[in-house]
């Protein structure tokens, strides 16, 4: 569902993307009992962001993202 979401914005125009990671901190993770997952969510978004970055430049190479 992300990377609809992301792509969906990259099909409209967007240049750049957030990795959408507000409350993927420590501190916000704490109030789940997650905290120990933070860095892998925080990880997996970027990495994800990135991903369809890159496919949306490999389609246009003049624009780049």
């Amino acid at each position: 569902m992300i990377r609809e979401i992301r792509n969906a914005y990259l099909a409209a125009g967007a240049d750049i993307l957030e990795t959408n990671t507000f409350n993927a901190t420590i501190i916000a993770m704490a109030d789940y009992q997650m905290e120990a997952l933070s860095a892998e969510i925080n990880y997996e978004a970027a990495r994800l962001a990135r991903a369809c970055a890159d496919e949306w430049t490999a389609k246009t190479p003049d624009r780049p993202r």
